[in-house]
């Protein structure tokens, strides 16, 4: 009996999805970095609240130039995007064999302390502190 699927093992184990993401968001990046524009955010733009990741790529930038502090300040979630990005790159980049190794033990590590799952609920939960404790703020910093 196979152990039970995360929300990211199918993702995980598709290379072409892993690929496409992972360029995706190095195009994001590019674009904001460059002062152009980029995606809108569909969660604002519909319900003109920021979304959970607002300010998040912003913050990732500053991250990628060594100001922590502020980016850290933007969206604790920075570092975290830091690592998935490289995690992404790497997976879309390594040999067949490779890849298929550090899938497994990705997947396993997921299921093992369901990380999806604590991920989404600890992004929710930072949101909403976010939103309920300082929103002026916070929506401020998302414009």
């Amino acid at each position: 009996m196979s152990p039970p699927s995360t929300p990211a093992s199918p993702f995980l184990e598709n290379r072409r999805a892993v690929l496409m993401l992972a360029g995706a968001g190095c195009l994001h990046f590019a674009l904001t970095a460059a002062g152009l524009p980029a995606w809108e955010c569909p969660f604002r733009t519909a319900l003109g609240l920021p979304c959970p990741g607002c300010g998040l790529t912003r913050a990732t930038l500053h991250l990628l130039r060594g100001d922590w502090r502020h980016a850290l300040a933007m969206h604790a979630f920075s570092p975290l995007v830091v690592l998935a990005l490289c995690g992404l790159i790497l997976g879309a980049l390594l040999p067949i064999a490779l890849r298929a190794r550090l899938t497994a033990a990705l997947v396993r590590l997921d299921t093992q302390f369901r990380l999806s799952w604590l991920l989404l609920g600890t992004f929710l939960i930072y949101w909403l502190a976010r939103f309920f404790l300082d929103g002026m703020a916070f929506r401020q910093l998302a414009a």
